[in-house]
């Protein structure tokens, strides 16, 4: 009588086991999980989000899910935010589970960023974004990607995050393109960036600090190094100090300096956007010290247009010890330049 007892409730846990996976099955079908990750994913982010195809999926050694077609928009919009060829996301079984926010690791391929409407998101969730982001155990890798702007791209050939967690140093490196439209055609600059940074949230307002950055590329490009900090929030601001590798050979050059020489440099911007922003510098080269404030939107329109006025659209003051001008050796040269003066 005991066996059969026994015989009966083995017999009720193997049909247990069998419906929760059977049940685990039919959730697990991509064309019921594809709905239902969109849609966790969509009320997190605020995005409006579709697929060209059902997610494909594995379970060992752990889950991960491969999104293709991936396609973002703002609610009640028809404006493009994101498109992405192929997502790859792989995330540990207690977060499926409603643990700690934690993904593995992502991979993205053949992905569009539309940085006007990423603009115009970022605003819209900067004081609703919550307090704890998910943490990225083994880093991001983004590869055949572009970031699309006004008449400027930047092809991203390879990136990679090491990992990423509040709090916590990570590393990111970035080999590309940056890709401008002009009225003299087309400009293919190679660059490669690499940042180290420990990212930080609070008062809704994401801080990057300590920063460091270094860029390599060709002019009109700088090629330097620096640190400083960035937040950004409604409105962006930023510090850095650092050294120009060289003075760019396209950028108009400086009285009483060498632009095959290094020149040291402190920089500080503050704006709704990098082109928007107001930007103040000093540099500074052995007797030669310079200080201008400028605005880069204004500025780029001056260089691409035909100027009535010699005078750059920027304001600022350089002083040098000794300097040579068309030939002619002058000394205790003090130079002025205000924006709004009359030509």
């Amino acid at each position: 009588m005991r066996a059969r007892s026994w015989l009966i409730a083995l017999a009720l846990i193997a049909a247990l086991i069998l419906a929760a996976i059977w049940l685990l099955g039919r959730l697990l079908q991509p064309e019921r999980l594809t709905p239902i990750l969109l849609a966790a994913i969509g009320e997190a982010s605020g995005l409006a989000l579709s697929v060209s195809e059902p997610a494909d999926y594995g379970l060992r050694p752990q889950p991960r899910l491969r999104l293709r077609g991936v396609r973002a928009t703002t609610p009640g919009s028809n404006e493009v935010l994101l498109e992405i060829g192929m997502l790859d996301v792989e995330l540990p079984w207690q977060t499926l589970f409603g643990g700690e926010p934690v993904v593995s690791a992502v991979a993205i391929d053949d992905a569009r960023v539309h940085v006007a409407a990423l603009h115009t998101w970022l605003q819209q969730r900067q004081a609703s974004a919550p307090s704890t982001w998910p943490t990225l155990q083994n880093g991001l890798q983004i590869s055949n990607s572009v970031v699309i702007g006004d008449r400027w791209r930047v092809q991203i050939d390879a990136l990679a995050l090491s990992r990423f967690a509040l709090a916590k140093a990570t590393t990111l490196t970035l080999t590309g393109h940056v890709l401008r439209d002009t009225r003299n055609g087309a400009s293919d600059w190679p660059v490669r960036l690499n940042i180290d940074t420990v990212i930080s949230r609070g008062d809704a307002a994401t801080v990057f600090k300590p920063l460091a950055l270094a860029l390599d590329a060709p002019s009109p490009l700088p090629t330097l190094h620096a640190h400083g900090e960035l937040t950004i929030a409604t409105m962006m601001q930023f510090s850095l100090t650092g050294e120009l590798a060289r003075w760019p050979a396209q950028w108009p050059a400086l009285p009483g300096t060498d632009p095959a020489l290094a020149m040291a440099f402190v920089v500080a911007g503050r704006g709704p956007e990098p082109l928007a922003m107001a930007l103040s510098a000093s540099l500074e080269q052995a007797a030669t010290q310079m200080r201008i404030n400028l605005v880069p939107a204004q500025l780029q329109a001056w260089l691409e247009s035909d100027p009535a006025s010699p005078l750059p659209p920027l304001s600022g003051e350089l002083h040098g010890e000794r300097m040579v001008i068309d030939g002619n050796e002058l000394e205790g040269v003090e130079i002025r330049i205000q924006a709004d003066a009359e030509p």
